[in-house]
């Protein structure tokens, strides 16, 4: 007798192993914390249920990511909330017009209206022509390009432009000079560790930065920049010297590449204008004390008044990951309205220095298997609890150490994008990423007690 399936038994197997199951333990535990957790008030108790929720939708992605962030910021309203009181109730709705998020959110909008109008690649063809043809030059003026323009658009964007440039020096390659895989390679990498450079680079910057403010503590665009930018730049020459000895090129130069020339338009000199003014503003709030989030919305207006940019591009913006934003800060206002981390006897006897170790190791290791958005959402509102007195160090570690996922594809979207070339594999990847990731470690530690206090 002949059977009929809408679906393949296997499909069904895996939704239920890989979906169904870890939502039931997810769920279970959650409410095992709530309930077998007495020493804890009832408030505390829910943030608990809801953390651990949390921690295993977010490391398992049995949900979309984003999809994550909305049941917790439903969850934390229905239980911590007045639903009678209308000034209660949006709590942790307002969190999503965070001025961090509106801070990001100009960043990605400046991008989306560079990519439209060419600016990227304009700037970009003008690097190529000043790099010239040798090898080892090409491939580090790509990781720093990679880096640069990471530190200002999407990561995501950045590699896909990247790799689309890189492929004329790519095809003219032999198919076993190592050079393609350390090209590959650099451009993911530069984006990843591009990212730590600005408030804007990545979105554990821009989390750690809302955390810390709704403690009082205000971190400026400058501030960030002049505390992350050693890091970048040490990052960067270890990671030339790590794939260029991993992967050194058979030629000493490429022949046959000439850039081809891309002309700027009116719209795109206007798009620079607006995005040069944004920048400066910027870097120069500690003078004119304009706050970065109003520089952010007031970019996003012009673009939108002189239509450089259009509701197709507003529709193309990533709002996945502000969503995944909100949903961390809404947790991060939670666990500070809640008395739960003053119930963590054993961090609270441990020095700063000993917790910053911990933490960021914890962030170097949690963000080799899941998002690095994810692990900041989980791990920063506890940093900054448990660090009332510096209320700095702890949170900025945190972060930083979130960006240093090099090790394997599933790590960040750049290193999915490069292993889909189909140019490397996950050992190339992986030798050369987790040495990277942990110098990058053991330097930020280094500069644990010098430049993060002189900044801050």
């Amino acid at each position: 007798m002949t059977t009929f399936s809408f679906y393949p038994i296997e499909d069904d197997v895996e939704i239920l192993v890989k979906k169904i199951l870890p939502a039931i333990l997810a769920i279970g535990c959650s409410l095992l914390a709530y309930f077998f957790v007495p020493e804890l008030d009832d408030t505390s108790r829910k943030v608990l249920s809801v953390f651990i929720f949390a921690i295993f939708f977010w490391a398992l992605e049995i949900i979309p990511l984003y999809a994550t962030s909305l049941v917790i910021v439903v969850l934390l309203t229905f239980l911590l909330t007045n639903l009678d009181d209308p000034k209660s109730m949006p709590l942790f709705f307002t969190q999503f017009a965070n001025p961090v998020i509106m801070l990001f959110l100009g960043g990605l909008v400046m991008a989306a209206a560079a990519n439209k109008h060419g600016v990227d690649q304009f700037l970009m063809e003008k690097l190529l022509v000043k790099l010239g043809n040798r090898s080892s030059t090409l491939l580090t003026g790509f990781l720093c390009c990679s880096a640069f323009f990471s530190m200002w658009m999407s990561n995501t964007a950045a590699v896909a432009m990247m790799l689309t440039l890189s492929k004329p020096i790519l095809d003219v390659l032999r198919p076993n000079d190592p050079l393609k895989k350390g090209m590959v390679i650099a451009i993911a990498f530069g984006a990843n560790i591009g990212g730590i450079g600005t408030p804007i680079g990545t979105p554990p910057n821009a989390i750690a930065i809302g955390i810390l403010r709704e403690y009082g503590l205000n971190i400026d665009f400058l501030s960030w920049i002049i505390m992350a930018l050693p890091l970048v730049i040490l990052l960067l020459i270890i990671a030339v010297a790590i794939i260029l000895f991993l992967f050194p090129p058979q030629e000493k130069t490429v022949s046959g590449i000439i850039p081809q020339k891309i002309r700027l338009t009116r719209q795109g000199l206007y798009v620079m204008l607006i995005a040069a003014a944004m920048i400066l503003l910027w870097l120069t709030q500690p003078l004119h004390h304009i706050p970065e989030s109003l520089i952010a919305l007031s970019g996003v207006s012009a673009f939108a008044l002189t239509q450089l940019i259009s509701v197709h591009e507003l529709r193309t913006i990533p709002w996945d990951i502000l969503v995944l934003m909100w949903g961390g800060l809404a947790l991060g206002e939670a666990i500070q309205m809640s008395n739960l981390v003053d119930t963590i006897a054993t961090f609270q006897g441990l020095n700063i220095l000993t917790l910053t170790l911990i933490f960021s190791l914890t962030a170097f290791l949690l963000t080799s298997f899941i998002s690095n958005t994810a692990t900041a959402n989980l791990l920063l509102p506890i940093a900054v609890s448990l660090d009332p007195l510096h209320q700095s160090f702890l949170p900025i570690s945190t972060a930083l150490a979130c960006s240093f996922s090099f090790t394997f594809p599933i790590s960040t979207p750049p290193n999915a994008m490069a292993y889909a070339t189909g140019l490397i594999t996950i050992k190339d990847m992986f030798k050369a990423g987790f040495l990277i990731g942990l110098i990058g470690l053991v330097l930020m530690l280094i500069g644990f007690d010098t430049i993060i206090p002189w900044v801050l």
